[in-house]
């Protein structure tokens, strides 16, 4: 008898364990199998955004005793590779935080993902337009729906350019003046990762060329003479000290007031402007940059993040219910906050709007959003494709750092294109 109630006791508490796994960042909840249907949910991100997830998803389950949620999140560096793995082998989890170019990518013909529209019942649909629910549309099934639009936005630190006596920069000519002036203290007037390099060159690409390098149906249209302006205007850049050399470059130099601007996606604006607010250092929002005689052109909106829902999920109604949560929940917009932009449910905007909770760099930036959405366009996802990036990425380098000319670094790239698209 005693030895019974000690077994019972220790699986009481095993199943109530959380299992922690170092080396993947990946979180597990085991809860007793007998009472409740599983519902697994995968991200990737930062700290602050693992922890709100986590807290939200156990309240869904304490309010919501007949489901049992088992996640495992990570960091972005890797996450796609793993990602593409556990499609091909339909290993991935129930509910799916995706990036809007995986539509493309997974599920060109519309069967990568679940149709939500048959989850009408558990899905509040009215909490999205027409528009919010074309962009998770592939082949007339819906694959998804938007937590938020998301686009390359220019921050700069304030105090630096005003040392300079300069203003936030609105014009490509304007970020060679700000060279000039902060070159011999060694300060850049911009930085950012690879692949905000690569949409920005794109902006001054089509401004200038009035052209394209991927058509709608992500097609390369490209040729060796548009690559080669690119890499030319980034060498330009580089040795201009206008950009400091995107390999060289940390996400914390701007926080650190290394660099006196980032460009960076809308919804990453706390993560880069943070620790500047908290030092009372003044953040600006800057304009699209242009050409004199340009409206801004080359600039896209995309959704922030997506959720999507597996098309071999074993409990697709439960799964459109934490899907729903996630989207709409009061409850749970709360803890996620702006974190991953200004939210486009309704519900969820309302709530930040009444809690007053929208304001900041990140209000300023998904501000210049909805200003824009009725002159901007869905971004090309091939924009966004690593296999396109990590070309770029390759050949930009290889030119920057000179183990080739730019002729024969035009040359690969456009070949590396072609086979692509």
């Amino acid at each position: 008898m005693k030895r019974s109630l000690i077994k019972l006791i220790s699986l009481l508490v095993i199943s109530t364990v959380f299992l922690t796994g170092c080396s993947s960042d990946v979180l597990v909840t085991i809860r007793p199998q007998s009472r409740s249907v599983p519902v697994s949910v995968s991200w990737w991100g930062n700290d602050p955004r693992h922890e709100y997830m986590i807290e939200g998803l156990r309240l869904f389950e304490n309010n919501n005793p007949s489901i049992r949620i088992e996640y495992s999140y990570a960091v972005w560096n890797g996450y796609e590779n793993r990602y593409q793995m556990l499609m091909r082998s339909r290993n991935n989890a129930d509910v799916m935080q995706i990036n809007y170019a995986w539509l493309s990518k997974y599920s060109d013909d519309g069967t990568g993902y679940y149709d939500l529209s048959l989850l009408s019942d558990v899905i509040d649909f009215d909490n999205f337009t027409d528009a919010d629910i074309d962009t998770g549309m592939r082949n007339g099934v819906l694959n998804a729906l938007p937590t938020a639009y998301n686009t390359s936005c220019f921050f700069y630190n304030g105090d630096i350019y005003s040392s300079y006596g300069l203003e936030a920069p609105s014009t490509w000519d304007d970020l060679f003046v700000a060279a000039d002036r902060m070159r011999e203290d060694g300060m850049y007037p911009l930085g950012m990762i690879y692949k905000h390099v690569f949409l920005v060159l794109n902006a001054w690409f089509e401004q200038n060329y009035e052209a394209r390098l991927f058509d709608d149906d992500g097609n390369y249209i490209g040729n060796e003479d548009d690559v080669y302006n690119m890499l030319e205007f980034l060498g330009e850049l580089v040795n201009n000290q206008v950009l400091m050399p995107p390999s060289e470059f940390e996400v914390s130099y701007f926080g650190a007031g290394l660099i006196a601007g980032v460009s960076c996606w809308a919804s990453d604006s706390q993560r880069y402007c943070n620790e500047l607010v908290e030092n009372d250092i003044p953040v600006i929002v800057g304009d699209f940059l242009s050409s004199d005689n340009d409206n801004g052109s080359g600039w896209y909106i995309k959704p922030a993040t997506m959720f999507a829902i597996s098309s071999n999920c074993e409990n697709p109604n439960e799964a459109g219910e934490v899907l729903n949560y996630l989207l709409n929940s009061p409850e749970f917009i709360m803890l996620q906050g702006t974190e991953r932009g200004i939210p486009v449910s309704i519900t969820a905007l309302e709530t930040l709007t009444n809690s007053g909770e929208l304001t900041g760099v990140e209000y300023e930036s998904g501000q210049i959003i909805r200003n824009n959405m009725d002159s901007m366009v869905l971004i090309n996802p091939m924009l966004e494709n690593s296999d396109v990036q990590d070309a770029f990425k390759t050949y930009a380098d290889m030119y920057l750092y000179g183990e080739v000319p730019l002729e024969d670094a035009a040359a690969m790239l456009n070949e590396a294109f072609e086979a692509i698209g």
